[in-house]
């Protein structure tokens, strides 16, 4: 009864059904070699964009301190007023193995995301967990872990980019 109200209610939505969303159907198993060169793409894809971004920030970040009267706001990475480019290359560091852990831990686990979070990825927001790894919460978390490193890139290129307006 709650199949067939779904497949109803998709298709008047105007969504052909997916073959994933018969819960009697299961996905085809990865092998072992395949899931490990997906995980290392999406690291090594994600590391690559992470790279341009943190270096887009850093060096606009250099370029807008040249200006006289200019100083980080970033407590973290000064120390009065003086900017330490070693440290903040030690938090770039840091941030570049968090996010890529999310993004590993999505490709690792992207299978188990359920159709109807990838047909209204924005409604998965609204599910609230503590633990992603719970079972409650596997079925949308790895959505949300991309979602999260995707959305940290952008603001590193934003960040970039109101440097470059602090300069000019």
């Amino acid at each position: 009864m709650w199949e067939l109200k779904r497949l109803r209610n998709d298709t008047i939505a105007g969504r052909a059904p997916c073959r994933h969303q018969d819960p009697r159907q299961r996905r085809p198993e990865m092998s072992a070699q395949r899931q490990l060169h997906r995980l290392a793409l999406a690291a090594i894809l994600y590391l690559l964009l992470y790279s341009l971004a943190a270096y887009l920030d850093l060096w606009t970040t250099m370029v807008a301190l040249s200006r006289p009267g200019v100083h980080e706001g970033n407590s973290v990475v000064r120390k009065g007023q003086a900017y330490l480019p070693t440290r903040a290359l030690i938090v770039n560091l840091a941030g570049a193995v968090i996010m890529t852990a999310c993004v590993t831990f999505s490709a690792n686990h992207a299978e188990r995301v359920e159709t109807r979070w990838l047909h209204r990825p924005i409604l998965s927001f609204g599910k609230i967990y503590l633990n992603p790894w719970s079972a409650g919460a596997i079925g949308v978390s790895p959505l949300h872990m991309l979602s999260m490193a995707m959305a940290f890139l952008a603001m590193r290129v934003v960040a970039a980019g109101n440097n470059m307006l602090i300069y000019f």
